[in-house]
Order: structure tokens, then C-alpha cells, then sequence
């Protein structure tokens, strides 16, 4: 029985370790699959990695920032959407910005039905 709880107790311990790593250090799983879709030259790829973790920390500041306005969030999340359009627009050759807009839409899609769920409840 002592054995059971040790073995227990250190698999809490272990899990608890893992799950709280900062989320800065993990890796981005969205940008792979963006870079795999977009078709990135191993160039883009190093430029667009750049773009792509400087526009999700600067996301993550405004979340934290505006934590109660969600209009204000919204508003700076679309400035912020707007921005790097621009900025990724200078990386990317043409069919690689039409596919990154097709992909955005779908995943702004997504989200919406997300949320939409979530309010329901």
C-alpha cells in the first residue's frame, strides 16, 4: 500500500513538473503547420518564425493587458492582425499571401463557432 501511494505521489509530482513549464519555452505547434501549408523556403521560414513569435507575444501582452475590456482586446488584436499582415505580406511571394489569408479566414471560422459554443453553455 505505502508503495502504491509513493509511486502515486511521484507521478503527481512529475506531472505537475511538465505541465508547468512556462509557456514561452515550449514550442509553437501552429507554426509548423503553417510553414509546411505556406510552403516556406528555409529563408521565409527563418523570417516568417521571427514575425510569427513577436506577433504572438505581443497578442499574449495585450490578452494580459486589457484582461476585463474585451472590446479594447479586440481592437488591438485587429490593429496587431492588421500589422503583421503587412509585415508578412513582405516575406512571402503572392500565392503564399492568398493561402495565409484563406487559412486566417478559416481559422477566425473556427474560433467564432468556438466561441459561439462556449456562450452557449
Amino acid at each position: 500500500m505505502n508503495k502504491l501511494f509513493f509511486v502515486i505521489t511521484i507521478l503527481f509530482v512529475f506531472s505537475i513538473q511538465t505541465s508547468s513549464q512556462p509557456r514561452e519555452n515550449r514550442p509553437l505547434p501552429n507554426f509548423e503547420k503553417l510553414k509546411l501549408e505556406l510552403n516556406l523556403t528555409a529563408e521565409q521560414a527563418e523570417k516568417f518564425e521571427s514575425l510569427f513569435n513577436k506577433k504572438m507575444k505581443e497578442m499574449k501582452d495585450v490578452k494580459d493587458f486589457f484582461k476585463e475590456d474585451r472590446s479594447a482586446v479586440g481592437d488591438k488584436i485587429k490593429e496587431l492582425n492588421e500589422k503583421y499582415h503587412i509585415l508578412f505580406s513582405q516575406i512571402l511571394d503572392e500565392e503564399q499571401v492568398e493561402k495565409l489569408e484563406q487559412l486566417t479566414k478559416r481559422i477566425d471560422g473556427e474560433n467564432k463557432d468556438k466561441r459561439g459554443k462556449r456562450n452557449k453553455h
